[in-house]
């Protein structure tokens, strides 16, 4: 039984569920007896706590303080390439902030001069790989060319393909032959002359025909050519002694000249020409 039974038996007793008011009261009174210890252990603990709280607060008045009044030294040295060392964590962080600012700025000028020398080493390097390049293909063209050289000479079954009168290429030029010009011809004698199964003698003709308007043409070429040269060297005498306008005369006689010596070339062979087809 509790305390107040024993004080009170004849109240506890007479009404049994005291015992239990006064068991509930007991509880109660230990719990709100640990509730206020509680409360008082707590009620230091904030006590202490404001009080470290305000020593905190007094010493950050004072650091904003000192970063008031160091605030234009501060800024001085941002502005100036020297660094700030500051005895304050701020300032250290500043201090540390602007000697990385410092070293990497550094380093970027070194990696830029860097950078500048290598792309000029790549101008260089690309510079002679394109002369290498140019000399290869050079080399290439001589060695393939003096590779053919060697391959066809004295030897007819191999072609030189960089000769344009091989025989493969001939033989493209007068592969019309005897569908066009020749064939005409040969039609014409042959009607004219009224040949038969004489092919041979008909192509001799030709030929010889061809043959005299080659030399006919040789002939004529070299004339002309010794009157040019002719020409050419009386207008060179004069050069220095002839006015502009008797040059230019010369000059003219000289063009006239040759023009009629065409005229009189075309006359000549279609002539020619005439009295062999009709002989």
């Amino acid at each position: 039984m509790g305390e107040g039974s024993s004080k009170y038996p004849m109240l506890s007793k007479n009404f049994p569920k005291y015992n239990k008011l006064n068991d509930l009261f007991k509880t109660f009174n230990d719990d709100y007896q640990k509730l206020l210890n509680e409360f008082l252990r707590e009620q230091e603990k904030t006590h202490a706590e404001n009080k470290e709280l305000k020593h905190e607060v007094v010493k950050l008045r004072e650091h904003y303080s000192q970063l008031q009044q160091t605030k234009p030294n501060e800024q001085n040295n941002f502005s100036k390439p020297k660094l700030y060392r500051a005895t304050s964590v701020d300032g250290k962080l500043i201090s540390e902030c602007l000697d990385r600012q410092t070293n990497l700025e550094n380093e970027v000028k070194i990696l830029q001069k860097h950078q500048k020398k290598l792309n000029q080493e790549i101008d260089k390097l690309k510079r002679e790989t394109q002369i290498l390049s140019s000399e290869k293909e050079s080399a290439l063209s001589r060695l393939s060319k003096i590779a053919g050289i060697q391959l066809t000479k004295g030897n007819s079954e191999i072609a030189d393909l960089s000769d344009a009168n091989r025989p493969t290429k001939l033989g493209e030029k007068w592969s019309s032959l005897y569908t066009d010009e020749w064939s005409e011809a040969y039609d014409e004698i042959t009607m004219k002359r009224t040949i038969k199964n004489e092919n041979c003698r008909v192509e001799r003709e030709l030929f010889e025909i061809a043959k005299k308007c080659y030399t006919t043409c040789v002939d004529l070429e070299r004339k002309q050519m010794t009157d040019i040269k002719k020409h050419a060297w009386d207008i060179a005498c004069c050069l220095h002694q002839q006015p502009d306008q008797l040059v230019e005369a010369a000059q003219t006689t000289l063009y006239f000249k040759m023009e009629e010596d065409k005229k009189v070339i075309n006359v000549n062979l279609q002539h020619f020409i005439t009295l062999n087809c009709q002989s």
